[in-house]
């Protein structure tokens, strides 16, 4: 079964594009322009996916929540208040 973009931008999932299609859509309920790409190492992701797991939460909110408070701690020892 092959994959083929429409002309609208849609994915749609048939052998040929006689065929009955079947479309999908993927993460259509997420935002689009609030998300972005980002590399990580595999061990990494399984451990993010690890603690997510066990604080039932996703794993972009787990990150999100991680950094910012990496984020306070740095500014309360050394000071600074940029951004």
């Amino acid at each position: 079964m092959a994959t083929y973009q429409t002309d609208g931008g849609e994915w749609i999932a048939g052998d040929t594009r006689v065929d009955k299609t079947r479309r999908t859509v993927y993460n259509d309920n997420m935002p689009k322009n609030e998300f972005t790409t980002m590399r990580i190492w595999k061990a990494t992701r399984k451990m993010i996916r690890i603690l997510a797991a066990n604080n039932e939460e996703s794993m972009i909110s787990l990150v999100d929540r991680l950094v910012k408070e990496e984020l306070e701690r740095v500014k309360s020892t050394t000071g600074a208040t940029n951004e």
